[in-house]
């Protein structure tokens, strides 16, 4: 009964749900002691500012997969949530952190109960994501962190601009996933790609967010590049690169005739959390090597 309860909760049908206040807003009245994250983002983010003997749970166990996580080691000493609310509420939190692709109807569920919920938006640049940063440390209390982390990352965006500044022909690069798709605009791809002094061949075709890409499409834009997201794959990098390689139609293609086909982490490359700057400093490493970004900084 008390779980068809929650269900019933979760959905919105108890408690007038739907008629409350938007979950954009976030109220925190004090600093909270028993912090509770729903998302690998915010997990990432959460730890390197609160005092982490207050996270009393983290998203899941996909915050220990080093496939996507930047936090393994960290993550394996709490519990996780696993999108159960009955096991979040057994935490007794006073916080939830939670990304806006959480359903509202939840978030709702959670602030019926008098939890604070805190909400931020999936950010598409590395500045909005600072901006989360921000936000996040004021309602944790933890502004001093949140502004080191922050002028952190503003340092090492500007180191890798004085380094991009050699650059004087932009590569024509092709970010693609092992199963066909590639990023356009509005995404974060299209941001790091940007920032990195790259063309992005799928914002330079009109792609917006994500689209499947052919073979065909491949041979036609004849990328310089190719970025392979690929760690969440089973499939290596030598057996990506071999399967481009021995592909002869794509044979002509300038990315794979020079061999310039790169897999770089999804860890760095696909988060939303402060790591973004990683995935930025990854990218310039293998498309601009001679910069030798990773060398200081």
């Amino acid at each position: 009964m008390k779980k068809l309860f929650l269900i019933l909760l979760t959905m919105g049908t108890l408690l007038g749900c739907n008629d409350k206040a938007d979950d954009k807003k976030n109220i925190v009245s004090k600093f909270p002691e028993r912090i509770v994250s729903l998302t690998l983002s915010g997990d990432e983010m959460v730890l390197s500012l609160a005092d982490n003997n207050k996270i009393k749970a983290l998203s899941g166990k996909i915050a220990e997969d080093g496939r996507y996580s930047n936090i393994v080691e960290k993550a394996k000493q709490y519990p996780k949530a696993e999108n159960n609310m009955e096991f979040v509420l057994s935490m007794k939190p006073d916080f939830i952190l939670a990304s806006s692709w959480v359903s509202k109807d939840i978030i709702q569920s959670y602030k019926d109960f008098g939890i604070n919920v805190f909400t931020y938006d999936i950010p598409i640049t590395i500045e909005e994501q600072m901006n989360n940063l921000q936000k996040l440390g004021e309602v944790l209390g933890s502004e001093e962190k949140s502004l080191e982390l922050i002028n952190s990352q503003k340092e090492k965006l500007k180191y890798l601009e004085q380094k991009l500044s050699a650059v004087k022909d932009k590569k024509r690069v092709l970010y693609y996933t092992t199963d066909g798709f590639t990023s356009g605009k509005g995404t974060t791809i299209d941001d790091i790609l940007n920032k990195a002094k790259t063309v992005n061949l799928a914002s330079e075709m009109g792609i917006v967010g994500f689209k499947s890409l052919s073979k065909e499409t491949i041979i036609d834009i004849n990328p310089e590049v190719i970025i392979i997201s690929g760690t969440s794959s089973k499939i290596g990098k030598a057996e990506i690169e071999e399967r481009f390689i021995k592909d002869v139609s794509l044979r002509n293609v300038e990315a794979v005739k020079n061999h310039r086909i790169y897999m770089i982490e999804d860890r760095h490359m696909t988060t939303i959390s402060q790591s973004m700057i990683k995935g930025l400093e990854d990218l310039i490493d293998v498309i601009y090597p001679e910069l030798k970004v990773k060398d200081v900084g």
